[in-house]
Parts: C-alpha cells; sequence; structure tokens
C-alpha cells in the first residue's frame, strides 16, 4: 500500500502518527535555542606584539618576521597576514574548516615560546587570540554607590561582585572599567639620582628583586624533606622606602635618599563611565564561545536579581543587554513569516474558490513546520534569523506542492466523478511523481552549500537545513 493510499484508508493512524510528531516537535521547538545568527566558528587567530617607540621597519624586521616563521609550521594554517606599525605587530592567521581552533592557538602559543629568545628584552610577550564572534559583550552594566566614591566602588565590585557574575552560566569574563585604582607612588628626585650616576632601570629593577618570594633551597627536619623559601614581598609600605639600591661607585643607599613615597596616590583615570551623567563604574560580561546569548543573559539578570538583594544599596543598572534584540528580531522573522502564511492561505482561497482546499493546505503548514524542529533540534541548530527564514522558503515550496495535489484531486472528481476517498487517491497518485521529483530536486539544489568551507556557506547551512527538512 502506498503512502498516498494508506493515509486515505487508515485516518485514524496516520492522524495519531501526525499527533505525535506534532508533540515531539513542539517539545524540539522548546527545547532550541534561540540566537541572532548561526553559530560560525571563524577558525582564525591573531598574534599581538607591542614594541614602544619602535618604527615599523624595526618591527617588521625583529618581531613580525620571527612570528611568521613560528606560525607558518602549524599544520592546518590556510592564509596568513602581518601587519607592521610602529610599535605594534599584528599577525593573523586563517585556518581551514577542519582544523581544530583551540589546537592550534595551543600550537602557535608553543612554537612563539620557542623563538621567543630572538625577540627582543624589550617587546611585550606576544598574545595569542582566537577570533571569537561572541568578544562583544553580551550584558553592559554600570553599578555606582552615593556613599562611596569610584575607587571604592570598584574594589567592591571586583571583591565582591565580579567573581559572582563569572558563576553565572555561560559567562566566559566579566571586565570592569572606569574610576581609579589605589596605588602606591615612587616620586623619585631626578637631581639625586643624576647625583648618584643612576638610571630609573636601576631602581625599577632593585624594587623588582627586592619584592619578591624566592625559593631557597631544601632542609631536613625530623627525618622530613622540607622546601625552603626565601620571604622578601613587602609587607607594609615603609619597607619600600629600605629598598637598597648600589650606585655606580659601590656606595649602598636606600630607596627612601633619592624619592619620596606616597601610599595614598591614585593611578591616572584612562577610562570615564557615567550614566544619567554621574561617575559611574561599568561592568562588561562576554559569554562563551558555545553558550546561547539569550541564556547567558537570563542567567546574569537572575545572578543580578541576588546581588541587589544581598547588596541593596548599589545601584546596578543594565545598560545593554543582546537578548532583548535578539528575541524582537526572531519574533519579527516568526510574525513575517505567519502573515505570509496567512497570506498566502486567503489567495488560495480566491483563486481555488473552495474553503475546505484552502483550509487543508492551510492545517498542512504549520503542521510541517513543527515536524521540521525536531530535525532542527537533532542537528543541534539553533532557532535564528536565517533558519526561520529557510523555514519560510520552505513553506512557500510546500504550498506550491499542495496546490498541485489538490487541484489534481479537484480535476478527478469534476471530470470523472470520482468518490472523495477514490478522488483523493487516484488524483495524489498520478502526480505523486513529480510532485516528489520537484522536493527532491529542491533539495539538491542546497546539498552543495554543506560541502563548502568559505563563511558564507556556514553562514547558510542552517537555511539549507531548514529547508530539506
Amino acid at each position: 500500500m502506498k503512502l498516498h493510499e494508506l493515509s486515505v484508508k487508515r485516518p485514524i493512524a496516520v492522524t495519531m502518527v501526525i499527533l505525535i510528531c506534532v508533540v515531539l516537535g513542539a517539545y524540539s521547538l522548546s527545547m532550541l535555542p534561540i540566537d541572532a545568527m548561526p553559530e560560525m566558528d571563524l577558525k582564525m587567530a591573531i598574534v599581538m606584539t607591542t614594541y614602544t617607540n619602535v618604527g615599523s621597519e624595526e618591527i617588521e624586521n625583529l618581531v613580525t618576521e620571527p612570528i611568521e616563521e613560528a606560525v607558518a609550521s602549524v599544520s592546518g594554517l590556510d592564509t596568513m597576514q602581518s601587519q607592521s606599525m610602529e610599535g605594534v605587530s599584528v599577525v593573523m592567521a586563517q585556518f581551514t574548516s577542519s582544523t581544530d581552533i583551540d589546537k592550534a592557538v595551543s600550537t602557535i602559543e608553543n612554537n612563539i615560546d620557542m623563538i621567543s629568545m630572538r625577540l627582543p628584552e624589550d617587546a611585550s610577550k606576544p598574545t595569542v587570540l582566537k577570533l571569537d564572534m561572541n568578544s562583544m559583550a553580551s550584558v553592559m552594566m554600570s553599578v555606582s554607590y552615593e556613599g562611596y566614591d569610584l575607587v571604592q566602588t570598584k574594589k567592591f565590585i571586583e571583591n565582591n561582585v565580579e567573581h559572582k557574575l563569572k558563576s553565572a552560566g555561560g559567562v566566559a569574563s566579566v571586565n570592569v572599567s572606569g574610576g581609579q585604582d589605589r596605588i602606591v607612588e615612587i616620586e623619585v628626585d631626578t637631581e639625586k639620582l643624576q647625583g648618584y650616576n643612576m638610571s630609573f632601570s636601576d631602581i625599577i629593577g632593585a624594587i623588582a628583586g627586592q619584592n619578591a618570594n624566592m625559593p631557597a633551597g631544601n632542609t631536613q627536619s625530623a627525618k622530613k624533606d622540607l622546601a625552603v623559601r626565601m620571604m622578601g614581598e613587602f609587607e607594609k609600605v615603609s619597607d619600600i622606602g629600605l629598598v637598597p639600591l648600589t650606585t655606580s661607585q659601590g656606595q649602598v643607599i636606600y630607596l627612601k635618599d633619592i624619592a619620596s613615597i606616597n601610599p595614598e596616590a591614585y593611578s591616572d583615570e584612562s577610562t570615564y563611565s557615567r550614566i544619567n551623567g554621574e561617575n559611574s563604574i561599568t561592568i562588561s560580561i562576554n559569554s562563551e564561545s558555545d553558550a546561547n546569548t539569550v541564556d547567558v543573559v537570563n542567567n546574569v539578570i537572575g545572578t543580578l536579581e541576588e546581588l541587589k538583594q544581598q547588596y541593596p544599596k548599589f545601584n546596578y543598572n543594565i545598560t545593554m543587554e543582546q537578548a532583548s534584540y535578539i528575541e524582537e528580531s526572531i519574533a519579527s522573522v516568526a510574525k513575517s513569516a505567519l502573515v505570509g502564511g496567512l497570506l498566502a492561505i486567503i489567495i488560495l482561497f480566491l483563486f481555488l474558490g473552495n474553503a475546505r482546499n484552502a483550509l487543508v493546505i492551510g492545517v498542512s503548514m504549520p503542521i510541517s513546520v513543527i515536524t521540521t524542529f525536531i530535525g532542527m533540534y537533532m542537528s543541534k541548530m539553533t532557532l535564528n534569523i536565517v533558519s526561520l527564514g529557510g523555514l519560510a522558503l520552505g513553506v512557500g515550496m510546500l504550498v506550491d506542492n499542495a496546490v498541485v495535489v489538490l487541484e489534481n484531486i479537484f480535476i478527478r472528481r469534476k471530470t470523472y466523478g470520482d468518490s472523495a476517498k477514490d478522488g483523493a487517491m487516484r488524483g495524489t497518485g498520478e502526480v505523486i511523481g513529480a510532485v516528489v521529483a520537484s522536493v527532491l530536486t529542491t533539495c539538491i539544489v542546497y546539498v552543495p552549500i554543506i560541502f563548502l568551507d568559505n563563511m558564507m556557506a556556514v553562514m547558510f547551512k542552517q537555511l539549507a537545513f531548514a529547508i530539506v527538512f
């Protein structure tokens, strides 16, 4: 018994199968993550190195070229570009789609460590970054408190708020900006410094050498071999002034002899954050690369509610979050698809002149869309603008096939006087081959997209899958 014959002769069984598909589809829809665009792994890494006050030509010869040699040996490298500017070297590496980008980044870091001796001592350590679409903040908020200044507020956030936001599900990093940090300022008397024939690098080296805990070998006690370390880190501000300095003539002096130490100083304010015209502290939160943005935002808002109850005197204001934009975009596309489906039903009614035939097509559209969610869920797709666009295109093709089938059934009943059941089976049987061929042709058109590696193919894969499902 063929499928169209089974559908007519076993209506109850077929109806139950359809209801099962609808229930599974509704469950799959509830489990589908929502995002603005399909997840895209760009397979790109960037190596940045700073070498202050050095010209671009020296940057290229001393920094860029050794790093290029280190990156070029990484497996899966497709293309590589570099930029050498005054004080900055940037090397960009694009890998093939089959490359494990995390493994590639780890290999780049290892290769750079091996050639680090070739890089200038004054150059910063090269930073390897994986280009990620989620690098833009998912949530930005401001925090202020009338009884605290910005320094106290920033310290409170770093000690009490930052780690709680990091513990929210899907959060990758939390960045605090604005305000100033409390620092210990050392102001050197340049005349005394020159008088002792010393330089600032001598002072910096002496402070760094004294402010450190160092291993001091092993000792045996009570038949146990114990590790010994020398405690040298500063415990109080007055210890800084006792840092010994050796002059060019071998004389030993102390830092307090040539410098004044201010423990109540503040760092320069390089970043300003204001809300409603008042200074505040800004917190930006980035989501993990494989996390759903809407879920991350909801988790952060839930954590924020707990913080408001725990610290009610602080004002927390969310200035930007991507969840609302994503949900509004998805709702807009879904609404457009729904309106398009209703207009299609109205037009079919006007052309077919039969409300029952238009209703048959009207019922088939939502059932087909809901069933499609099963395939989308099994394929780990997301509900985004592209996949919803694929659903809208699929519904349009479905309407075309439905009109062909219904028109042939109508001709069978009107021309040959077939009954409803006979007309449905015979009318469908005459065009089933053409309908299946039309569907397969549509699916074959989108198959090549699955095997392409460029960025556009990655973006529109979900469009193709949605139409095929």
